[in-house]
């Protein structure tokens, strides 16, 4: 199953996003999402990486993307998850969902969005339904989000150049999850810091030295994703911050010490962000 609902919300932003924002950019159910197959978008990724194997079906379920904008309204809101919720019903049994959050999606009636449509979409499939979806590097990365899903994969660019690539990234992770040649084990921090937008950039110091840090783990047996989450400053909520993910091969332990180091990076040198 893939779905989409992405939204970065600046809740400085005066008008607020409603459902007409979303009609104008992305508002797409069932088979109508293979239209973002020809784009660049982490959508396109997850149909590339399951055409790979002969043995996997797409089933496209929900799509929905609006501008960087206000906080979404709360009709907005509602009318939204009713939809995600009723193209679930209407796609019947999959054995695993590819789904595509921001991060950094924000509602009057819920600060964090993604973590609550992640809910909603895990307490439907149950706990062994495998879940593994991407995440804009500017997410605002919570709790809710990491405990439900199996796996998150953030674009390792800003300005943002990998969507497919990333898509396609957590494709093949779902293809080899439901091969049983792997078992996803996420680890995540959230250290109390917040990276100035200004200093964002991944390709220049100050990032430029945390990303070669993470991408030396990605060598490591046993590693299969990590990433940094920058995050959004203008989302005025209380899950915004930075935060790192590290995806291990079904060793919890190493995810968490490896995750501890970028973290225990992001703090230490948090003066230089």
């Amino acid at each position: 199953g893939i779905i989409a609902f992405l939204h970065e919300s600046n809740t400085f932003v005066s008008e607020a996003t409603t459902i007409e924002h979303f009609r104008e950019n992305t508002l797409l159910l069932g088979d109508d999402v293979r239209q973002m197959q020809k784009s660049h978008h982490e959508v396109a990724g997850f149909f590339e990486a399951l055409a790979e194997v002969d043995s996997c079906e797409a089933v496209p379920i929900f799509a929905a993307r609006a501008t960087p904008y206000g906080t979404i309204t709360a009709e907005a809101h509602a009318e939204l998850i009713e939809l995600l919720c009723r193209a679930m019903d209407q796609a019947g049994p999959i054995d695993g969902l590819l789904v595509a959050p921001h991060g950094a999606t924000v509602s009057e009636p819920q600060p964090d969005v993604d973590g609550h449509w992640l809910s909603l979409v895990r307490e439907r499939l149950g706990p062994s339904t495998p879940i593994i979806g991407t995440l804009d590097p500017h997410a605002n990365l919570s709790a809710r989000m990491v405990t439900a899903a199996d796996a998150l994969v953030a674009y390792r660019s800003n300005p943002h150049l990998d969507q497919l690539a990333v898509g396609v990234e957590a494709g093949r992770l779902m293809v080899k999850t439901l091969q049983a040649a792997i078992r996803p084990t996420m680890a995540a921090c959230m250290p109390a810091m917040a990276i100035n937008i200004e200093k964002q950039q991944t390709t220049l110091p100050p990032c430029l030295p945390l990303y070669q840090l993470a991408d030396r783990q990605l060598e490591l047996p046993g590693v299969l994703s990590n990433s940094i989450l920058l995050g959004f400053p203008y989302s005025d909520v209380e899950e915004m911050g930075s935060a790192a993910i590290v995806v291990t091969d079904d060793e919890p332990q190493q995810a968490q010490q490896l995750v501890d180091q970028l973290g225990d990076y992001l703090w230490e040198n948090r003066d230089q962000f």
